[in-house]
């Protein structure tokens, strides 16, 4: 399978916020899944990809997706790392999608929760979020171009809820997403050390238009770097809804 580059996505440190690039993750990681699902349409596809790793729901058009997990704990030794943990749906236009970061700003970690339209930027939300959070996310497509995203801190009891429309018109969306994010290489070969040690991090409760993920055909892959180390290992899902990333190597 050919190399999918995501663009930057997560150097979204509230006091120094910047978004790098912003090419749509979900929509380089679909338009392959799509290919892989022509072919074996029942089974789910395993694949590499470079800085997107988890679980999407393909062949068919989906409304609404959801997932919770726990903030993990970034392990920072050194250097700057950038991973994000979302949910979002996406099409031909738009990712509607939100989660929340474990960053390595040199040996000091830095967490948050933010949300985005692609093409817009993202946007770091200000209540805090913290190691051991219980987060809740969700992602709902009303059918006339406007997308509810709702992400909640259980742990500490604030919901962020964001009703937007479609930047651009992409008709309902094609992919249900739940997926881990390590800021992207700059292209060049050899480059790595992008990925935070999060140690490890479980998704329960994922869905897809109010069913079980497993439910559909899936797409799915483990983080690697620019020179094919796998950075991250998924699970097989348990029960439709449940499976864990954990982490291998920073790349």
């Amino acid at each position: 399978m050919p190399r999918l580059g995501l663009k930057q996505r997560f150097r979204r440190h509230p006091r120094r916020y910047t978004v790098l690039g912003g090419a749509a993750s979900a929509l380089g990681l679909v338009a392959a899944a799509a290919r892989m699902a022509s072919a074996a349409p029942s089974a789910a596809s395993a694949a590499a990809y470079n800085f997107g790793s988890g679980y999407s729901a393909i062949d068919g058009t989906f409304t609404s997706v959801t997932a919770n997990w726990i903030e993990p704990t970034a392990v920072c030794a050194g250097g700057d790392q950038q991973t994000g943990f979302w949910v979002g749906l996406s099409g031909s236009g738009t990712i509607a999608q939100l989660g929340t970061a474990a960053n390595c700003n040199g040996t000091t970690p830095d967490y948050y929760s933010w949300w985005e339209m692609y093409p817009a930027v993202g946007v770091p939300v200000s209540n805090a979020t913290e190691p051991g959070d219980h987060m809740h996310a969700s992602v709902v497509y009303d059918g006339d171009n406007n997308f509810t995203m709702v992400l909640k801190n259980v742990t500490r009891g604030w919901t962020m809820t964001q009703d937007k429309t479609q930047v651009s018109t992409g008709g309902t969306p094609t992919s249900a997403n739940v997926i881990v994010e390590a800021n992207s290489d700059t292209g060049a070969a050899g480059s790595s050390g992008n990925v935070t040690d999060f140690g490890s991090v479980t998704f329960s409760g994922a869905t897809a238009n109010g069913k079980p993920l497993g439910d559909w055909t899936l797409w799915t892959g483990n983080l690697v770097d620019m020179r094919g180390v796998q950075e991250d290992a998924i699970s097989s899902l348990t029960g439709g809804r449940v499976f864990t990333a954990t982490w291998l190597s920073t790349g």
